[in-house]
């Protein structure tokens, strides 16, 4: 892609958050979400979508039932358990022209994660997806990425660790081999070019990001991490004891 220009940020940026289970979490994620997205009038429109893939928590439907009627979020619900691909492909089926976030529910951000983000997305021509450092995400887990990290005090964690990223690092980025579907940015011409993921493949989740990655580096597009940005995450939370096996 030499010579190529960078296009301009998309007009929306959509994140996309698929809720299952884990009340206290997943609402802590969308809190965090909510209090950290940028006003419209300092970059592009941002929206809030969650896909709630049919929770047996009744709590927590009427909790996102709730943000939707205030406006908060916008809710899709699936009428029976599909899984992780099939609810991410719900929301990236109106999505184009989007960029679009995919964030775990078992997540927790901090103020300048989602700024950083599209700064490395259109910092060159040929990247297709951001992800972010986080203590539990593979290759992206800091200090020590064969090692999980706690975050003993929780979302104060994240915001220090954020803003000392953000200090050190802001603005650079590494080339990775595959996003990290924790959280991911898809930038909107990345995603035109190489279409949604596939749930008859990968059936509840795991892997799904790695096969969008490579059709998308078959395309000529390129995965970067934001080195200035920390996103907490739990892992795991959604597929509890079925996780290994998954994987």
């Amino acid at each position: 892609r030499a010579g190529v220009r960078v296009p301009p940020p998309a007009r929306c940026c959509r994140i996309v958050v698929p809720v299952y289970a884990d009340h206290a979490r997943t609402l802590a994620c969308l809190h965090g979400v909510m209090e950290t997205c940028p006003s419209s009038e300092d970059g592009p429109a941002v929206e809030i979508m969650v896909v709630d893939d049919a929770t047996p928590d009744a709590g927590l439907a009427t909790a996102l039932d709730a943000l939707a009627a205030q406006g908060r979020i916008i809710l899709r619900r699936h009428a029976t358990n599909r899984g992780y691909p099939a609810a991410i492909n719900t929301a990236l089926d109106d999505a184009a022209g989007m960029d679009v976030v995919l964030l775990n529910s078992d997540t927790l951000v901090a103020p300048g994660w989602l700024e950083e983000m599209l700064g490395v997305a259109y910092a060159r021509a040929d990247t297709g997806t951001v992800s972010p450092l986080s203590n539990d995400a593979s290759i992206l887990t800091w200090p020590v990425p064969s090692r999980p990290a706690a975050l003993p005090r929780g979302m104060e964690d994240v915001r220090d660790i954020m803003a000392a990223s953000l200090r050190a690092n802001g603005g650079q980025d590494v080339e990775i081999p595959t996003a990290h579907g924790f959280c991911m940015l898809i930038r909107h011409d990345c995603l035109r070019q190489t279409g949604l993921f596939r749930p008859e493949l990968y059936g509840r989740g795991y892997g799904e990001e790695n096969d969008f990655s490579m059709r998308a580096r078959l395309a000529g597009w390129r995965h970067r991490a934001a080195a200035g940005v920390f996103v907490g995450h739990v892992g795991g939370v959604s597929f509890g004891a079925q996780r290994r096996a998954l994987q």
